[in-house]
């Protein structure tokens, strides 16, 4: 059973890779000789996020929470007023 736990797992990264060499062509625009195997594996590891700047990586992280969840974070002044 062992064995075949590792294959399947193998089997689903050869497929990621698969898929974030389609990717490099459709989304990042690379030509050929830029998707480098060692491009790929590293997307495939990484979820397809190239880094983690402002760009690529969490935004919230650099900008804060968006604005409908700093209403949520803001307490009701109605509440307050009538205790």
């Amino acid at each position: 059973m062992k064995n075949t736990v590792r294959a399947f797992r193998r089997h689903l990264f050869a497929k990621i890779k698969w898929r974030m060499a389609k990717m490099g062509k459709q989304v990042y625009h690379l030509d050929e000789a830029e998707i480098t195997p060692k491009w790929v594996a590293h997307m495939a590891e990484t979820h397809g996020k190239p880094c983690s700047c402002p760009l690529c990586g969490h935004h919230r992280r650099y900008q804060g929470p968006r604005p409908s969840e700093k209403r949520h974070l803001v307490e009701d002044p109605v509440a307050t007023v009538a205790d």
